[in-house]
């Protein structure tokens, strides 16, 4: 059920009606991992070509040895994986036994290159998510840059 709630947003709504067989697919690359407490799921610094959705449980988003975040059930992290192959910018450790699904970037991207409206939707998704979180990273680091107060570098 969580991994559906995921997987919404980046369904169409012209086909809400079809969810199930417009989502399909996307469930598919995902695979479900579990966790026992305090195990490393990323490893800042390194190359990761999966993101991953927190369907049970709690972890902590480490960066640099202190705890910068902490995350529950419903939280999704490395989607920059799905994008590049920089080294992740934090880890993240399992404080609870945890259920994760994973998603690789080249099955991913196999299902995306079929359905171009939903892989549409779902890069829109992404890109808001990752703007969210470098608004959440200037406020964490005492920047005063409110959404909106940063001039468009494209126009």
């Amino acid at each position: 059920l969580a991994a559906v709630r995921f997987i919404r947003p980046f369904v169409p709504p012209i086909v809400a009606g079809a969810v199930d067989n417009v989502t399909k697919p996307l469930r598919q690359v995902f695979t479900e991992r579990r966790y026992g407490p305090n195990v490393p799921v990323t490893r800042e610094g390194e190359v990761g070509h999966q993101m991953f959705v927190l369907l049970e449980g709690m972890a902590d988003v480490v960066r640099g040895g202190t705890v910068i975040a902490q995350m529950k059930a419903g939280a999704h992290f490395g989607e920059m994986a799905l994008l590049n192959d920089r080294p992740r910018a934090a880890s993240v450790r399992t404080t609870t036994p945890c259920r994760i699904l994973v998603c690789e970037r080249g099955a991913l991207a196999e299902v995306l290159h079929q359905s171009p409206t939903l892989a549409a939707r779902f890069y829109l998704q992404l890109a808001r998510t990752l703007s969210l979180r470098l608004d959440d990273a200037y406020a964490f680091f005492g920047e005063d840059r409110a959404v909106g107060s940063r001039p468009n570098p494209v126009g």
